[in-house]
């Protein structure tokens, strides 16, 4: 499999004739690990925007700078409670990339935000 653009995928490899891909960990640069919370619009299966610092979806959402990636647990349950699409106001630990980027959705996003440990999370929207 060849990509067009290789910049955009900074984290695929070829290794022995196959494309893979590294672990977002292992390929970017993050800040160190931080208690955050704030709102993701659930829009994909596991990720979406995410806008930090608020407890609500906002009123007139506008591409966020923040892509925020749940792991399968959290989204499995997210899902399982009727939330595919929706908001979730999420507490958690986690990382930021420390180097704006591109990512998320065509990459439209400036950071990409991982959760390590999720504390809470509800649908709010």
């Amino acid at each position: 499999m060849q990509f067009v653009n290789e910049d955009f995928y900074p984290c695929f490899r070829t290794v022995k004739g196959k494309q893979i891909k590294l672990n977002d960990l292992d390929c970017y640069e993050f800040n160190k690990s931080r208690r955050m919370q704030g709102v993701v619009h659930l829009f994909f299966k596991t990720s979406g925007g995410f806008y930090p610092y608020v407890t609500r979806p906002p009123l007139n959402p506008v591409p966020s700078p923040y892509w925020l990636k749940l792991d399968e647990a959290a989204a499995t349950a997210a899902r399982r409670a009727g939330c595919e699409h929706c908001y979730l106001h999420v507490d958690f630990i986690g990382r930021q990339t420390s180097v704006p980027g591109r990512h998320g959705h065509m990459g439209n996003a400036k950071h990409l935000v991982v959760i390590e440990k999720l504390l809470a999370a509800k649908s709010v929207g």
